[in-house]
This record gives C-alpha cells, structure tokens and sequence, in this order.
C-alpha cells in the first residue's frame, strides 16, 4: 500500500527505527512531498535507518527529483510553492555539504542542476534560482563558497553577484 504523507510524518516522530525499504519507498514516491521528506529523512535521520539505502541511490534520486521539482513548480502560480521548492533544495544542499559520508560529487552534480537550470530556464525559471534557491544559500557563507567559481562564468555572474549582495547582509 503507497504511503500518505501523515504516515510518513509519523514515523520519523516516533522514536523508533525506519526500515531501509521505507525509506526506500518514501523516495521512489509518485507523490513529490514524501519524495522530499524521505531525502530529508535520508541525512536527517540517519542513525535510525534499519538497513541500508546505499548513498549514490539517494544522491541520484535527490537530483531527478529537485531537477522535475524546479520545472513542475513554475506551473503553479503560487509564489508559496515556489518558496517551498527552494526551501527544500537548499536544505538538502545545507545537509550534504555538512555530512562527510555523502560524495562530493552530490554537490558538485546539484550546482551543476542549478547552473543548468538557470542557463536553459526562462525568465521566471531564472529568477526562482536567484530569489529562491541561490539567496537563502548564500545567507550561509559557507555554502556561498561552494559557487564562487560563477563569478568567472559569464553567463552566471549576474546570479552569483545577486545572490552574494543578498547573502552577504546575513553573515557575521
């Protein structure tokens, strides 16, 4: 039987363990809310998987996800949808970058979804990826750095320099 969200929600209340197939089955969802919350749950919640989720399965579904993410949700008109969207990606972003046991490489592939994104993107696609993915990041020093190299990309400095103007007004 597919999972609800509520469900999902109350497993990782409770204090128990959540079962690798779970887990699992949280991110091949069809539903794109639990496939957010089971990416959350995968860093989030680590200690508590029973089993294993190998990390390259979950890196590899967090990038199709955030990649069909970016496009479905310029078919909403609410801004609060958008929102939402880069909320999540900039805190699967935050989680990773801080977790050693996840690649490298799973940055290095989810800014170069961004910069793919924003190149091929429309002008509301664009404007998603600066105001509502790259500003909150760049809120964090630390993962502001994690782009520097855009300032040499012609094509990306204009982002970069807005998102960093932002960002920059949140460090210490």
């Amino acid at each position: 039987m597919p999972w609800d969200l509520p469900q999902v929600e109350a497993v990782l209340r409770s204090a128990g363990t959540i079962p690798a197939e779970s887990l699992r089955e949280w991110i091949e969802s069809d539903n794109p809310q639990i496939v957010a919350v089971g990416l959350r749950a995968a860093v989030e919640h680590r200690e508590r998987i029973a089993g294993v989720v190998p990390v390259e399965e979950v890196c590899s579904k967090a990038l199709s996800h955030f990649r069909q993410n970016f496009h479905e949700v310029l078919q909403h008109s609410a801004a609060e949808a958008r929102h939402e969207s880069g909320r999540s990606f900039c805190s699967w972003f935050a989680a990773v970058s801080a977790d050693d046991s996840f690649p490298r490489e799973a940055l290095l592939d989810l800014k170069g979804l961004l910069a793919q994104t924003y190149r091929e993107g429309n002008a509301a696609l664009r404007q998603h990826v600066v105001a509502d993915v790259l500003e909150p990041l760049f809120e964090s020093r630390r993962l502001a750095a994690y782009f520097i190299d855009w300032q040499e990309d012609p094509e990306l400095r204009e982002p970069f320099a807005q998102a960093l103007d932002w960002g920059q007004a949140f460090w210490p």
